[in-house]
Order: structure tokens, then C-alpha cells, then sequence
């Protein structure tokens, strides 16, 4: 465990999470409310968007865990509708410069980012749901979050 802790405090990555808190979202936002994994992703991208434009980027290939026929046509579609239309705060021009094929791997590929991403989702969701109880897998991987100004690679919502 030590050795992990280690390669997760000390590889080079960068870090966008957003945690949706279901229930508080539910009850906010009752029949009104949008699927959360689009909520997730639309404020992730706005954080790597705002990352890519800050380090003059315009290509990142984005792979995602494949979840079944369905499940990968819906984030497909979502991820579609989010890179040509936008958000809120975001117009469809900004993220429309950007080069971002989506691919869909198996979990069972043992890709090294799916992989990362797994490591880093569940001490996130903990420092989420519990943020004053020790976590230090949490620790591990607190300085890789994106800051830039007041944009922070971590999004919880609601807040």
C-alpha cells in the first residue's frame, strides 16, 4: 500500500473530478432534474476546457470504461451534444476548437488511465461524503486536482 501511495502522490497527472450528490441533488431540483452523469460530465469538460485553454491545448484524446451498448450510445450522445452546443458558461465555440476523439475500452484492457481513474474515484468519493474523517489514499492525490484562479479540478454539487 505504501508503494501505491507513492506512485499516486508522485506520478505526473492531472486530476478533474465531479461528484454529484444524488439525494441533496434529487430533492433540489425534484422532476427538473437532468440525468447526473451528464451533470458530471458537462462540469468536468468545463474544467478541462478551461485547462486546455490555459496550457494551449487542443487535442486530448478522451477514453472512457465501456458499460454496455446503451449506457456507451447515451454518454456518446451526451458527450456529442456538450462538445457542439456547450454549457451554460461555456459556448459550443470554445469546446468546438478542441480535438477530443471519444473511445470506449473494456475495463478488462487494463488501460493505465482507466486504471488511475479507479484509483483516484473512490478516496474522492470518501473526502466527499465523509471530508473531515483520515483518508489518506485522499492525501495521495490531493495536490494532482486542477487549480487555476478559482477553477478547482474538483466539483462537488450541489454544494
Amino acid at each position: 500500500m505504501s508503494e501505491l501511495s507513492g506512485l499516486m502522490t508522485n506520478l505526473p497527472y492531472t486530476l478533474f473530478v465531479t461528484a454529484i450528490k444524488k439525494i441533496p441533488y434529487v430533492e433540489k431540483y425534484g422532476n427538473n432534474a437532468k440525468n447526473p452523469y451528464d451533470i458530471a460530465l458537462e462540469y468536468s469538460f468545463e474544467r478541462v476546457l478551461n485547462f486546455m485553454e490555459k496550457e494551449r491545448g487542443n487535442c486530448l484524446p478522451v477514453i472512457a470504461e465501456a458499460r454496455g451498448k446503451n449506457e456507451d450510445n447515451e454518454l456518446r450522445a451526451s458527450f456529442y451534444h456538450l462538445t457542439t452546443q456547450g454549457t451554460t458558461y461555456n459556448s459550443g465555440e470554445r469546446f468546438q476548437k478542441l480535438i477530443c476523439p471519444l473511445s470506449f475500452h473494456d475495463k478488462r484492457q487494463n488501460i493505465a488511465g482507466i486504471q488511475l481513474a479507479d484509483l483516484c474515484a473512490h478516496p474522492s468519493a470518501r473526502h466527499v461524503m465523509k471530508p473531515h474523517e483520515n483518508n489518506l489514499a485522499f492525501e495521495a492525490i490531493r495536490s494532482h486536482f486542477y487549480t487555476n484562479g478559482g477553477v478547482s479540478g474538483l466539483k462537488v454539487f450541489p454544494q
